[in-house]
């Protein structure tokens, strides 16, 4: 599988086919690394809003948790 710029092309393959590849005369090849050049930022605490949201979710599971599931609905859908 290739994928290609107009940097070059990048090449996915089997060990073979890479190595084929890096011993042809008339390619140019090299070892494209990506470097991370800073560390990842650390965890943020949860904001307030976010708090706020994770405890209504949370009360509203209980309360459908504790309704008794209806098998058969006493309402019907109508398109007006």
């Amino acid at each position: 599988m290739t994928d290609y710029d107009l940097m070059g092309t990048r090449v996915f393959g089997s060990k073979d086919l890479i190595d084929t590849l890096r011993a042809a005369p008339d390619i140019e090849t090299l070892d494209w690394h990506r470097l991370r050049l800073r560390p990842p930022a650390p965890p943020r605490a949860p904001s307030r809003l976010e708090l706020r949201v994770q405890k209504i979710m949370a009360e509203q599971d209980a309360a459908n948790a504790q309704k008794p599931a209806d098998t058969e609905k006493d309402t019907k859908d109508v398109w007006i």
